[in-house]
């Protein structure tokens, strides 16, 4: 209850944050209620991780200071993982990132490969170079 001489801070909505990014199936910009959001939580507002992530490839990116930062990754393949993500609690302007598989990194690097080398192929067919 409040008294006599207290004081009361109430922060702006926009300094309560947490990005959400990388293979989600909403990559959005989420707040925590009422200072809370478990990563569990996070990455179900954000429609859960895509089926070209990586399951264990989620990582949380926090800032500690101008010049520091602390990494969190969760192997979310393991169902253990994912109980500890509901313990684990996001602090505002938390950057969650879930990577994409290897397989479609190397998928999407053949696939803008290959119109190129392509094309180069058959400018060299059509101009008779060998």
């Amino acid at each position: 209850m409040l008294r006599n001489n207290d004081m009361v801070r109430v922060f702006a909505r926009e300094d309560s944050k947490v990005f959400m990014i990388g293979e989600l199936s909403h990559p959005t910009t989420l707040f925590l209620r009422n200072g809370e959001l478990s990563l569990n939580e996070a990455l179900g507002d954000a429609g859960g991780v895509n089926q070209q992530s990586g399951n264990s490839q989620v990582y949380v990116v926090r800032n500690i200071t101008a010049d520091t930062h602390q990494v969190f990754h969760l192997d979310a393949s393991n169902p253990t993982a994912l109980a500890l993500a509901e313990n684990f609690e996001l602090k505002a302007k938390d950057v969650v990132f879930v990577d994409t598989a290897s397989v479609v990194r190397w998928s999407r690097v053949i696939n803008n490969v290959l119109p190129s080398a392509e094309a180069a192929y058959f400018s060299r067919t059509a101009y008779g170079v060998q």
